[in-house]
Formats: structure tokens, sequence, C-alpha cells
């Protein structure tokens, strides 16, 4: 399969391919998303002369690596579900910025990690974490680990980002057929009182009651996330799925939430990170 690198249409789902086996398992997780969406599969690998000094031989051992992991990646999109419509690109630049830019307006930025843990989000050295903070769309950090039929979990609070954290979490719990936990914070309420209480709970019903009519096969239940931590660390193995709150924009700069670095740190399953 040769790489393309025009035509690409808004709405692809794209994956960071490197050979390894976190890029394996981004790969099989997205074929499946790629192909419920009806949208290609991007598959890019990235070749970084600057991490290898540059000069003609880094070029030529790049070439082959690349030509190698598209390949195989390719073959394991395919196998994960043969409906899939795969397309592959080979680039040069910094990771973060190439995997940002590769296709016009993406769905999903698709990411595997590596090892036991992913890289620490917040270290601006890590590709994921500069992927996570620049991108405009949904990130999903990948990790083989996902039982069938455990919990999709979403924390979701009441700023403008509800509706479409929900929306992503409804869409993978119908996709993936997985019930789903929402973790409802309610430390975002304006005020303490029983009224803003009852609102917030109104507009969560409404939300939720919308959904349900467009995902009548998701069962949905809520629960509080007051001390997110104890709950993942309690049930990680019955969770398969983490949709995250967006990013926030913090005092010293743009920060991934809590809730999400708590994901990575403590599941071994995939994370998405929504964007508003």
């Amino acid at each position: 399969m040769r790489p393309q690198t025009a035509g690409v249409p808004a709405g692809t789902v794209v994956v960071g391919v490197d050979g390894s086996p976190g890029a394996t398992a981004a790969v099989k997780w997205a074929a499946i998303e790629a192909a419920d969406r009806g949208t290609p599969l991007r598959l890019v690998f990235v070749h970084d002369p600057a991490a290898e000094g540059g000069g003609a031989v880094a070029r030529r051992r790049g070439i082959n690596a690349a030509t190698s992991a598209l390949d195989r990646a390719a073959r394991v999109a395919h196998a994960s579900h043969d409906g899939v419509d795969v397309m592959t690109v080979a680039v040069c630049g910094p990771p973060a910025a190439s995997l940002v830019g590769s296709a016009d307006q993406p769905a999903m930025i698709c990411l595997g990690s590596h090892g036991a843990q992913p890289a620490r989000l917040g270290h601006r050295t890590s590709t994921a974490s500069e992927v996570l903070l620049a991108a405009r769309c949904p990130v999903a950090v990948v990790r083989p680990f996902m039982p069938p039929h455990a919990w999709i979990v979403a924390q979701v609070d009441f700023g403008p980002s509800l509706p479409a954290v929900m929306r992503l979490a409804f869409g993978e719990a119908q996709l993936r057929g997985c019930p789903l936990r929402l973790l409802v914070d309610w430390n975002t309420a304006h005020g303490t009182n029983s009224d803003a209480r009852d609102d917030l709970e109104s507009r969560l019903r409404q939300e939720i009651g919308r959904l349900q009519r467009q995902h009548p096969d998701v069962h949905v239940s809520t629960s509080g996330s007051s001390e997110i931590e104890n709950f993942l660390l309690e049930n990680a193995g019955d969770i398969s799925l983490f949709v995250a709150p967006p990013r926030r924009t913090h005092d010293i700069g743009t920060i991934v939430h809590p809730s999400a670095e708590a994901a990575v740190r403590l599941l071994r399953c995939p994370v998405i990170f929504s964007v508003q």
C-alpha cells in the first residue's frame, strides 16, 4: 500500500503508527471506531529527523521503518474490521504537530501507550501530552486492556462541555456494547442551595433522556464523583474505557483535567480526552 497524502476528508480517524505493541492496539481500536463512523482510518508514521541527527542514513532508515510499520498496521486494521477504508501516510517533522495536522478536522486522534503506563501527562516532552494540548478533536490514549462488557465511565460536570462529553460517552457505549456509568461532579454547581441542585439534576436528566432516545440500547447509571481516585482504584478491573472532561485553561497554561490524569495513571484501559 502506498502512502496517501491528498484528498483527506473531514472526520477521519487518525492513528499514530510506529510498529510498537501500543500502536498496534491503537490501530485495532481505531479501526472499529472509523468503521462505525463511516469515515476513513488514516495511519500516520512520523519520522523526526532531528531526533536522529538528520543525514541520508537517517532518512533511509526512516523510510524503511515507515514502509514496514504502515504495511503491518494496514493489515491489522483490515483484520480488525474488513470494511474499514484505510489510508496511510509517512511524514517528517515533530511528532505531535505532525499528528495533529495530518488531516483536516479529524474526528479523533488515537495514540498507543508504551509500557505499563503511558508517558506522564503534563510533561511537554511527552508526545501524548503535546497532542492532548494541541488537538481540536477527542484524543484516545489506547492500551490493550479492555474487558468486554465492562463499564464505560465518563466524568461529567455542568460546564459548556457537558453535551460533548455525554455525546461521546453514549456513542462509545453503543459502539462497544458496554453499560455506561456517569460520574457527576456536583462541585461545579453555582451555589449550594437545593434549588441549584434541582436545576442541575433536571439538566442532567434532560441530556440523558435526549441521548437515550438516540441510543436506546445503552444502559446508563449515575453516581457522584467526589472521590474519583478511590472510585478508579476500586473499580479498575471493571472499566473498559474512561471518557475524560476537556483540558482546562489555568494560570500556568492549558492543562489536562485532574480526573483525566488520574485515569491515565490508575487504569490500564483506553482513555478518551474530550474537547468542548
